[in-house]
C-alpha cells in the first residue's frame, strides 16, 4: 500500500501529539510532593528490615510498595498533594491501624499508620494540610522505628511510582 504525503504528515503529527501528551503528564506527575512529616526523615533499616521502596518482604516473595517516613506517635501528618480524600484505609484487617487514600488527576496515594481526621472523607485537601496524627506502629512490631508509610500510583495508568522520586 502506498502512503500518501498527507497520510505521512498526519502520522507524524499524531506521533508528535502523543509524545507531547506523555511528556506533559510525566512532568505533572513528577512534580515534588510536600513533606508528610515535619522532618521528612526516612525510616532506614531497623529490626524489621528497610523502609525503602522496592525492598524484599516476606522472604523475597513480594516487594515493599511504598516508602516509610519516621513519625513520632501523635506527630502531625500532612497531605503531600492537593486532592480528594477518597476513603479511610485499613492496612491490617481487624486492627486499629488506619490511613487514607487521596486522589487527584495525576496520582492516587495511600498513607498508612496514622489516625485520619475523619471529617475529611470526601473533602478536598490542600498540599501541606494536616490530615491526622501518627499512630504507634511500633506497638505491633517490636523493634521497628515508628513511621508512616506512603504508596503512590499513576492515576492514569495505575502503575506504582517510586515515592523517592517525588519527595
Amino acid at each position: 500500500m502506498k502512503i500518501s504525503k498527507n497520510m505521512a504528515i498526519a502520522g507524524a503529527f499524531l506521533t508528535t501529539a502523543v509524545l507531547v501528551f506523555l511528556a506533559t503528564n510525566k512532568t505533572k506527575i513528577m512534580k515534588k510532593f510536600l513533606n508528610i512529616t515535619a522532618t521528612a526523615q526516612l525510616r532506614g533499616v531497623d529490626n524489621h528490615g528497610s523502609g525503602a521502596f522496592g525492598v524484599a518482604r516476606d522472604g523475597g516473595t513480594r516487594k515493599h510498595q511504598g516508602l516509610d517516613f519516621l513519625a513520632a506517635v501523635g506527630e502531625k501528618i500532612y497531605s503531600p498533594i492537593a486532592g480528594k480524600i477518597k476513603r479511610i484505609t485499613y492496612p491490617y484487617e481487624g486492627t486499629i491501624y488506619k490511613g487514607v487514600e487521596i486522589v487527584n488527576d495525576d496520582v492516587k496515594i495511600k498513607i498508612f499508620y496514622f489516625s485520619p481526621i475523619v471529617a475529611l472523607v470526601g473533602k478536598e485537601v490542600l498540599a501541606g494540610q494536616v490530615i491526622g496524627k501518627a499512630q504507634n506502629i511500633a506497638a505491633k512490631y517490636a523493634g521497628i522505628k515508628n513511621h508512616v508509610h506512603i504508596e503512590i500510583r499513576n492515576a492514569f495508568t495505575g502503575d506504582l511510582i517510586n515515592p523517592e522520586t517525588l519527595f
